[in-house]
């Protein structure tokens, strides 16, 4: 099947070491390019400078500690807090959280967590209150509210 003059731009995240093969144009009118991203090429400053990547930042090669993963986790978290729309907040900080499992352990996530003022965890129950139905829930006090995250004045 071939739709001429219409083309498919694809974009692969390679997270960790790995690499991607060069991908070669299809034959045929359909052609397709892909994009690869190496996070661990990416600035992570450039990465934070908004809440749409900041899920994505992460130490750059030698610069791989546990202290600097958490340290730009909780950064993540803080510019997810302060500049996402409401109704991102959850998604970005879940997508946040989600990849910082890749190399931290729970209790160093929930720590700069905790540190950003994000009311959001990976390791709780279910609460109908949640706004986004895929994201990770919230913690709230002991009375089991859940929470939006507080915004800094700027």
């Amino acid at each position: 099947m071939a739709w001429p003059g219409t083309s498919l731009t694809q974009i692969l995240v390679v997270l960790a070491d790995g690499h991607v093969a060069p991908n070669t144009p299809d034959q045929q009118a359909f052609r397709h390019r892909t994009h690869v991203t190496y996070l661990r090429d990416a600035d992570p400053n450039t990465l934070l400078s908004g809440p749409r990547l900041a899920p994505l930042a992460q130490p750059g090669p030698g610069h791989d500690t546990r202290r600097e993963r958490t340290d730009l986790l909780r950064r993540a978290l803080i510019v997810i807090r302060d500049h996402a729309p409401p109704e991102r907040c959850d998604d970005l900080a879940s997508t946040a959280l989600v990849l910082a499992a890749i190399r931290l352990d729970p209790d160093t996530i929930d720590t700069a967590r905790e540190e950003a003022d994000m009311p959001i965890s990976l390791s709780k129950e279910p609460s109908p209150a949640t706004s986004s139905p895929n994201a990770p829930h919230t913690r709230g006090p002991t009375e089991g509210r859940t929470e939006r995250p507080r915004r800094r004045p700027h």
